[in-house]
């Protein structure tokens, strides 16, 4: 389980169906905000996430166990009193497992996809594929946002 605690400043991560602007719902509690296609989508939360139970997936990789953890990205909750409460959210998948993976020093990381290549400037006129990289221009790219929001 990942515990997300959330703020405006995180609000993001496109989710749900695409809008037209004429079809955007106005709920004044949600956010909207423009696709690179021209269309709106609700954005939550994205905050960043914390391992919870951390000496039960250890205790359980230590055994042997195949073991589940943060799958999906986990489930986004806030600490209340005394126990957890869901919150609308959105726990990025590739840095749980990031994340998962150093708390359990892992040996190596997979990250499995089932798009071709990745793309940056992705759905704009400077779009490329990038079939080769390294730690260099990553950094490069990901301080000039060519990789967009989520």
């Amino acid at each position: 389980m990942l515990r997300a605690e959330l703020s405006s400043q995180e609000i993001g991560q496109p989710i749900g169906p695409l809008y037209t602007a004429d079809e955007t719902p106005t709920n004044g509690d949600q956010t909207y905000r423009r696709q690179p296609d021209g269309r709106f989508r609700l954005v939550v939360p994205s905050p960043p996430p914390m391992v919870l139970e951390l000496e039960a997936i250890t205790t359980l990789l230590d055994s042997g166990v195949i073991t589940i953890a943060g799958g999906g990205g986990g489930v986004a909750v806030r600490a209340g009193y005394d126990s957890f409460e869901g919150v609308e959210a959105v726990v990025d998948k590739d840095l749980t497992s990031s994340l998962l993976a150093r708390a359990v020093n892992a040996d190596l990381l997979l990250i499995l996809t089932n798009i071709a290549v990745v793309r940056v400037n992705f759905n704009t006129p400077q779009e490329r594929r990038l079939e080769r990289t390294n730690v260099s221009e990553l950094r490069q790219l990901q301080q000039a946002r060519a990789f967009g929001e989520g």
